[in-house]
């Protein structure tokens, strides 16, 4: 079994695959771990309308928001 706490830069993002629609996006994910996600995002550059530098900076924002959500001590009674 390979160990990735030991060797976590050795994690490959694994394939992808293109958009299917010209204007839209291919996006795969793996679940490399406890703490790591690795996204694969493409677009074609033919298209005005996509960026996929933009959708994955989208994805990591909504990734962080939702470790926001789990880091958030509960409300205090009565507030």
């Amino acid at each position: 079994m390979f160990d990735l706490n030991k060797f976590p830069d050795h994690v490959s993002s694994g394939g992808g695959f293109g958009p299917v629609a010209d204007d839209g996006y291919g996006v795969s994910y793996i679940i490399a771990g406890e703490n790591l996600i690795t996204f694969h995002v493409s677009s074609k550059f033919s298209s005005p309308e996509t960026d996929s530098q933009r959708f994955a900076r989208n994805i990591r924002q909504a990734m962080l928001d939702i470790a926001g959500l789990f880091d958030k001590p509960p409300p205090a009674a009565g507030k």
